[in-house]
């Protein structure tokens, strides 16, 4: 990746801006609020840049009392980068099912916008892979991005997606079943949301069985970020948000009382192996690793995605 200095004040040079956001269609979004994405240019055969603004005030991911953003919001900019850029640059069409293979990113607490007041405005850099010699309709593609702020780069996110046709899609998922029902089974459990990181028992996405598993069970079905729109299979995002409450979780029982807030987090990585259905349920077995939380997302002896979370020490 070209390393081009850049700042925010720098940006109208690129033919870059903030006054609005891109469509949301192009980024899967229904609702205009959950767009990040303000504006995207080339700057060569795979590299972009690209304007988006992490909102003041987010319902489900508020900033914390010193003003750092959720990690969510690194993650959730690359996916719609992955979405907006194909289509605007690369020739795919807006009927293709974008499927995410894997994704990772890290985070610098140091450097990371720390806006105690208002938004926070993010230059990405990006660089996009694919093969050529799949033919001309791009199949699939590999993401590489830097986010910076103030001038200096302070997360990476990089992640590699499939684009699949209309005609394909519906093959792969013809039968899938729906949505399940929110009410849980008798002697599940969900955990208090400070015990996962959540603002509301509403964002909560786990919950315990009378056996101790932990389990990927939304609170609520029509949640404005999880389900802003509806998914015959469980979202990437909502699988990595399962995964993150896990963690959390994980490290609010091994400390006495709960321990206080939630710490943050400032890495996350997972893999898929293939979709993952709403039925059977979805379990999350995890592994603490000091600050670091493995974790695999099965269903029966099914492996549907594995990864890690990296927590910031107490």
């Amino acid at each position: 990746m070209t390393n081009i200095e850049v700042d925010v004040s720098a940006a109208p040079g690129f033919g870059l801006h903030w006054q609005s956001n891109v469509p949301r269609d192009l980024v899967h979004r229904r609702s205009m609020a959950e767009v990040v994405l303000a504006s995207v240019t080339r700057l060569s055969h795979t590299e972009f840049l690209a304007a988006a603004q992490w909102p003041c005030s987010h319902p489900t991911y508020p900033k914390t009392p010193d003003g750092r953003h959720s990690p969510v919001m690194v993650a959730e900019t690359a996916r719609q980068l992955g979405l907006a850029v194909p289509q605007l640059f690369l020739g795919a069409g807006s009927e293709s099912h974008f499927v995410i293979n894997d994704m990772r990113l890290e985070i610098d607490p140091d450097r990371e916008p720390r806006e105690v007041r208002g938004a926070s405005d993010v230059l990405v850099r990006t660089d996009f892979t694919w093969n050529p010699a799949a033919g001309p309709q791009l199949r699939s593609f590999t993401i590489r991005t830097e986010f910076v702020h103030d001038g200096g780069v302070f997360a990476h996110c990089e992640g590699s997606s499939a684009l699949l046709s209309p005609a394909v899609y519906r093959r792969l998922r013809s039968g899938a079943p729906g949505l399940p029902d929110c009410a849980l089974p008798e002697g599940f459990v969900r955990p208090h949301c400070t015990e996962v990181g959540a603002v509301r028992d509403s964002d909560v996405v786990i919950a315990r069985n009378p056996a101790g598993d932990v389990l990927i069970a939304p609170c609520d079905l029509r949640h404005p970020y999880f389900f802003d729109h509806v998914a015959e299979h469980v979202p990437g995002i909502l699988l990595l948000e399962a995964a993150r409450q896990a963690a959390l979780l994980s490290r609010a029982e091994q400390t006495e009382a709960g321990g206080g807030p939630a710490p943050g987090v400032v890495g996350m990585r997972m893999e898929t192996a293939q979709f993952t259905d709403w039925e059977p349920l979805t379990r999350i077995d995890g592994t603490p690793m000091g600050s670091r939380f493995g974790f695999t997302i099965s269903q029966g002896s099914l492996v549907r995605a594995r990864g890690e979370i990296a927590l910031r020490p107490r």
